[in-house]
């Protein structure tokens, strides 16, 4: 009865890792079916190893070359700034916060984290959204506010902000639409101790 059990096991298992390898099999094949016509247009060097990324331009280049860097970039980046804060903060509270103190700090650290990554992922969206409203402001009421003598942060203040109260209400909406999908991020930052 055992031998049963685990063969019906194993045959799950493997069929679900042949479907798996299937479906990935699959979705490669159609990316490569429907990136034929780009590659025949665009040279598979070009597209590596070109100096830009401009689809929407008159001279559209494509490269994923920039993209690259880009990341790499900021990778090295981040470690860069992480690891003497993460080092430094680890050793404080190895020799200077007992175990007990120790684990609540490391959890609300875990905590702080996440919503500090949340937040990061999220500013790009509300300050490109609000600055387009905010320059649409600026050449409709600016100069008007300037002739009148008024400060900037009168401006920004009393006509700017009403102006683009919506847009801002909007850009918070779409931000907290992107929480949902990015809170993975969170859940995964809050239990990284709980798996070691």
């Amino acid at each position: 009865m055992k031998d049963y059990k685990e063969n019906i096991f194993h045959f799950i298992i493997t069929f679900g890792a042949i479907l798996s390898s299937i479906l990935v099999l699959l979705v490669l094949f159609n990316i490569l079916k429907e990136s034929v016509p780009f590659l025949k247009e665009i040279r598979f060097t070009e597209f590596l190893f070109g100096d830009s990324w401009t689809p929407l331009s008159k001279n559209n280049r494509y490269s994923f070359l920039p993209m690259i860097l880009a990341t790499l970039y900021i990778s090295f980046l981040a470690i860069a700034i992480v690891t003497p804060l993460g080092v430094g903060c680890a050793l404080f509270l190895s020799f200077h916060i007992k175990r007990k103190h120790s684990m609540i700090i490391l959890s609300f650290i875990d905590m702080i984290a996440g919503g500090i990554l949340l937040s990061i992922m999220l500013f790009p969206y509300v300050v490109t959204g609000c600055t387009e409203t905010f320059e649409k402001g600026k050449e409709k009421y600016y100069a008007a506010s300037q002739s009148l003598g008024v400060s900037k942060w009168y401006t920004m203040r009393i006509i700017m902000l009403p102006f683009a109260a919506n847009s801002i209400f909007v850009n918070m909406l779409l931000a907290f639409s992107r929480t949902n999908i990015n809170n993975y991020c969170i859940d995964y930052t809050i239990n990284c101790t709980q798996d070691k």
